[in-house]
């Protein structure tokens, strides 16, 4: 079985470095997202902002590979501040369906371009 690379049209084409998300049988392997505006590849400014921009540029993702947000097995979650846990949730929880994946969220000390908040996840076809 050959793995083959997602690249989203709705995004800007990632660095040289990675591909947005590996398709490998039915497993679909996401890159982390930070939360950049998918149209200009901006950083938001906002905790809340970046979290909805890397939630939405995941459903780019995903959409690209033949899946969708309700169809998410597992997500990581990097933090800057791990106090920001509560907001980021009251966010997190309008993406998923009825049942919600399985999920890691860590404290990290820093982020690529000064990102407050990186996702990434597994999902199936």
């Amino acid at each position: 079985m050959s793995k083959i690379a997602i690249t989203s049209p709705d995004l800007p084409k990632p660095l040289p470095v990675f591909s947005q998300a590996i398709v490998h049988g039915d497993t679909i392997y996401c890159s982390g997202q930070v939360g950049a505006d998918a149209a200009t590849g901006i950083l938001a400014e906002s905790f809340a902002d970046q979290t909805v921009n890397c939630l939405k540029n995941l459903e780019h993702v995903l959409k690209a590979a033949g899946s969708s947000m309700e169809k998410v097995l597992k997500v990581n979650i990097y933090l800057k501040d791990i106090n920001r846990f509560a907001e980021l949730n009251e966010i997190y929880i309008n993406y998923f369906g009825d049942v919600k994946p399985a999920r890691t969220c860590l404290e990290v000390a820093n982020l690529p371009v000064k990102a407050q908040v990186e996702i990434e996840c597994v999902a199936f076809k």
